[in-house]
């Protein structure tokens, strides 16, 4: 049998992490503008329309799935190996 073990960080490591992920996200934000062609700008566009139907339709999984999708083609775009993943 295995055991789900759920993390239950405090407060101060919950801030801490999100300011990671700001740092994170706005560098590979960055590079991502830097190498985006018409097609990146044009797959990431179709990506937020959908994901914008999907949360007019209440559609939380879709919604999720492609808020995903979006941060996963930054990275691809920003040619990060490690966040692309």
């Amino acid at each position: 049998n295995r055991t789900a073990i759920v993390a239950e960080p405090s407060a101060r490591v919950t801030q801490d992490i999100c300011e990671a992920r700001r740092v994170i996200e706005a560098a590979t934000a960055a590079a991502a503008a830097r190498g985006a062609d018409a097609d990146a700008i044009k797959q990431l566009r179709d990506i937020v329309r959908r994901e914008e139907s999907a949360w007019k339709r209440n559609d939380l999984l879709a919604a999720v799935r492609l808020s995903r999708e979006f941060h996963l083609a930054i990275a691809e775009i920003a040619e990060n190996s490690v966040l692309s993943e």
